[in-house]
C-alpha cells in the first residue's frame, strides 16, 4: 500500500512539474497577449510613457482607433457562419463516407449549441487583440436526470491560464502530451479544499 502511495505522489510531482515548465514556456505569449488587450481596449499609453510626458510637461492624449476596427471586424464575422469539414486520417483506407458524414453533423450540431453564447465572435475578438485563444471541448450530461451525455465546446475563461505541452508543435495543440487549464482559487479556498 505505501509503495503504491509512493508512486502516485511521484506521478504528482512529475505532472506538476510538467505543467510548471508548460506555463513558464508560455509565459512571454501571456505577457503579450495581456499586452495587447491593454493596448487594445484600455490605454495605448504605457505606464513609463505616461510618466515621462508628465515629466515634460505634455498632456497624455490617446485615440483609440484599434477598438473600432477590431468591432467592426467582429461584427462583420458575426454575420457569418465558421465552417469546417470532417475527413478521414491520411492513409486511413475504406472509411464509410457515411460515418464520415455523421461525424461532420454531429460536430456542427455542437458547434451550433456552443454558438448561443456566442463562441465564433469571442475566439475571434481575442485573436484580433490578443494573438491568440483557447477552446475546450468536454462532454457532461444532457441534464442532472439524464444518462445521456452531449459534447460542449466553450471559451475558457483566461486564455493565459491554460498550458500546453512545449513540444507540442502544431497550432491546434493536438499533438502535445497533455494540456490544462488552471483554475486559480484564494488561500481560504485552497485551504477548505485541500487542508493545509
Amino acid at each position: 500500500m505505501a509503495n503504491i502511495k509512493q508512486s502516485a505522489l511521484d506521478n504528482f510531482r512529475g505532472i506538476k512539474k510538467e505543467i510548471e515548465h508548460g506555463y513558464l514556456y508560455f509565459k512571454n505569449n501571456n505577457k503579450i497577449y495581456h499586452d495587447f488587450i491593454r493596448f487594445v481596449f484600455k490605454t495605448s499609453i504605457s505606464p513609463i510613457d505616461r510618466s515621462v510626458n508628465n515629466e515634460i510637461q505634455k498632456p497624455n492624449m490617446e485615440f483609440n482607433i484599434l477598438e473600432a476596427f477590431i468591432s467592426r471586424l467582429c461584427g462583420e464575422f458575426s454575420k457569418m457562419d465558421p465552417a469546417f469539414t470532417v475527413r478521414a486520417k491520411e492513409g486511413v483506407k475504406m472509411v464509410n463516407p457515411d460515418v464520415i458524414e455523421v461525424v461532420e453533423a454531429h460536430l456542427k450540431a455542437a458547434f451550433c449549441g456552443s454558438d448561443k453564447n456566442s463562441l465564433s465572435y469571442h475566439l475571434y475578438r481575442d485573436i484580433l487583440s490578443g494573438g491568440f485563444s483557447v477552446a475546450k471541448i468536454y462532454t457532461d450530461y444532457a441534464d442532472e436526470m439524464s444518462f445521456d451525455q452531449k459534447i460542449y465546446i466553450e471559451r475558457v475563461f483566461d486564455p493565459t491560464l491554460t498550458v500546453f505541452d512545449p513540444l507540442a508543435r502544431k497550432s491546434h495543440k493536438g499533438d502535445g502530451r497533455f494540456a490544462c487549464e488552471l483554475f486559480p482559487k484564494s488561500a481560504d479556498e485552497a485551504k477548505e479544499l485541500y487542508g493545509s
